[in-house]
């Protein structure tokens, strides 16, 4: 926050400064300054408006108006207030107390602003052990609404340059899209501020813009559309720390409570990297620290906690009921109205994965770094598991109990496994309302954001699948087929037959069968891929005096030619590539231990190492592998732009 000080003219007669003594001093309590809490983790820049109660009024350069507690105040501005209060009543010619006009239908008003302080530790820990031995669980669908999709709704621009897109948010209920936007400031040549644009859906239109003069991301949006929960933001150790829930239901935005809930972490671990509302008035957050906390939203207050939470393998049934995290290697389902877990599936392989729900509720999806598990959420039935070809855990979103969308483009069709359409450009979300799929579109010419609504997958997509699914060749390898394997330009590997085995290995377990002359083949390859020169600086460390590549130079270096080798496996059938992996085998290590040897010593048996067969057991197979089209990993592609698909 910026901070002014105004010095008076040692200029001014001394009979004029004593003059003016009583006044001056009435002065200074009507100027702005900063108030810290008794913590002293919380600030606010305002005016001191009245005391009444125990209670001080603060009123910020906006406008706006705070609430707090004499006692939560640190003792100078416990001091301040008591000094200013006391000005006011000797002063004859004090302000009128108006407070009782002074909120307006507007909610600009933060006049019930509330602190939140807790010990983390003594919130009670959630029962993970479900209270029910059979999964039976009723789906939690999104909310039926009409909305009006098929033509772009443009945002306001951008500030400038610096002005940056944080959030996008949906409350399905509504249909109320949140853009948040957020300005540190550049330099302090402009105020730090959040600019929140807001989109009805069922009208087609932005209908209003509101501005905070702090830096805080928009983390969540509640099912009226009126409340957010935003997070501070900054640069700096615990700078994105503080919670804070806001009112943006009217024409200014009103903020109802502050708390830092994570605040016996230290440094980063402090910061809120998550957080959602749920049924039952809750509201969650989870922090770095991969601690979960359930919030009472009436009270501001926390119910349970759950340790070693992801903030990815997290979601959120469409309705705010249920709660599905993924700690330690299985998956929990917990109902928010009751805060009890309901279901458990152990032993689940889904680390580093992300969640989500299908709208209707009956399709839970968890995608881990090889494969995607879809399962029936009434039943805890698994219904499929695809393994697709060009995969990330980033942007999945289902659009329908069938079609699920990865990479926020590629669409699969989770019956068939085909990889049916790629919609490519340049998205910044996607999200499903109202049976349509939405998309937020980055026009950089204007600065402004394009939000387009349309049904997934369009007329054209649904055609192809139509044919392809009736093509016999379609797939080159499924369950059942026949594979060989060809290591013949594996010339740079320890050993040859351990990288057979270890392929020969993973194509049995995807289900297919290893023949010596089969059509389609896996070719494997280790190759030298030349010499690279790495510099090594010596450093000083607990360990001794290792060399190492990443340090900060300490003289000349030692320079090494170190061997790199280039490591592939593909499946080729026909003579084109249907599915490939790639790597680089480096030999330079990360650091060296000399111990007593001259450095060349220590190096030569690095330079002797080969590439062992870890590579081909890393990379699993695809139980289903698509023919690839014009070089398309899809049947067909088309471009998302701010005028629609094309």
């Amino acid at each position: 926050m910026s901070h002014c000080f105004r010095a008076f003219s040692t200029s001014l007669a001394f009979i004029f400064v004593v003059a003016l003594a009583t006044p001056a001093a009435a002065g200074e309590f009507d100027q702005q300054r900063t108030w810290k809490d008794a913590t002293g983790r919380f600030d606010l820049e305002g005016k001191f408006v009245k005391l009444v109660d125990q209670t001080v009024t603060l009123e910020q350069p906006s406008g706006k108006e705070f609430e707090v507690k004499l006692s939560q105040l640190s003792a100078a501005d416990r001091d301040f207030a008591e000094r200013a209060a006391k000005a006011m009543v000797e002063n004859p010619f004090a302000p009128v107390d108006d407070s009782g006009n002074s909120n307006d239908s507007s909610g600009g008003s933060s006049n019930d602003l509330k602190y939140v302080q807790f010990d983390l530790q003594e919130v009670p820990e959630l029962n993970t052990d479900p209270i029910e031995t059979r999964w039976s669980l009723e789906p939690d669908p999104q909310p039926r609404v009409t909305v009006r999709g098929g033509r772009p709704i443009t945002t306001p621009p951008r500030r400038d340059a610096f002005e940056k897109h944080q959030a996008t948010l949906i409350s399905s209920k509504s249909a109320t899209l949140l853009l948040g936007y957020t300005h540190d400031g550049f330099a302090d040549r402009v105020s730090k501020s959040t600019r929140l644009e807001i989109c009805d859906l069922k009208e087609g239109r932005m209908t209003r813009s509101l501005v905070e003069d702090s830096e805080c991301v928009p983390l969540a949006i509640d099912e009226t559309g009126h409340k957010i929960l935003v997070r501070s933001e900054g640069r700096g150790f615990g700078n994105a720390a503080r919670l804070e829930q806001w009112d943006i239901s009217g024409s200014k935005i009103s903020r109802e409570f502050i708390s830092e809930p994570y605040q016996q972490e230290l440094f980063t671990r402090r910061d809120i990297e998550w957080g959602a509302y749920g049924a039952g008035d809750t509201f969650l957050t989870i922090g770095k620290a991969n601690e979960l906390i359930i919030w009472d939203g009436i009270k501001f207050s926390p119910l349970a906690r759950l340790p070693s939470v992801d903030s990815d393998a997290i979601a959120v049934s469409p309705g705010g009921r249920y709660l599905v995290v993924a700690p330690k290697k299985h998956l929990l389902v917990i109902d928010l109205e009751r805060r009890v877990t309901v279901a458990s599936i152990p032993k689940v392989e889904i680390g580093n994965s992300r969640l989500t729900f299908s709208p209707s509720g009956e399709r839970l999806v968890a995608a881990g770094v090889r494969d995607v598990h879809i399962w029936d959420f009434r039943t805890g039935d698994l219904v499929a598991s695809i393994d697709p070809d060009d995969h990330s855990t980033r942007g999945l979103l289902m659009l329908d109990n069938r079609y699920l969308m990865i990479k926020d483009s590629i669409v699969y069709d989770t019956e068939s496994r085909i990889a049916l359409w790629n919609y490519s450009g340049s998205k910044e979300a996607v999200f499903t309302v109202g049976g349509l799929t939405w998309f937020v579109i980055k026009d950089y010419r204007s600065k402004t954001e394009v939000i387009y609504g349309g049904k997934l997958p369009h007329p054209a997509a649904l055609k192809a699948l139509e044919v392809a699914a009736n093509d016999p060749t379609l797939f080159v390898l499924k369950p059942g087929s026949e594979v060989s394997i060809d290591v013949s330009n594996v010339r740079a590997a320890e050993s040859v037959s351990a990288v057979e085995a270890a392929i020969k290995e993973n194509l049995e377990n995807a289900g297919f069968r290893v023949t010596p002359n089969a059509n389609v083949q896996v070719v494997a390859s280790a190759t030298s891929a030349g010499n690279e020169d790495v510099t090594y600086y010596k450093t000083q460390s607990r360990l001794g005096p290792p060399l190492r590549s990443f340090a900060r130079p300490d003289g000349p270096g030692e320079t090494f030619s170190m061997p790199v080798y280039d490591l592939s496996i593909k499946i080729v059938a026909g003579g084109e590539t249907a599915w490939s992996r790639s790597s680089k085998y480096k030999t330079a290590p990360a650091y060296l231990r000399t111990d007593d040897k001259p450095a060349g010593e220590a190096m030569a048996s690095f330079r002797q190492k080969k590439p062992d067969a870890g590579f081909f057991v890393r990379n699993k197979f695809p139980s289903y592998v698509q023919r690839s089209a014009n070089g398309l990993n899809a049947l067909g592609i088309s471009l998302v732009t701010a005028g629609g698909i094309q």
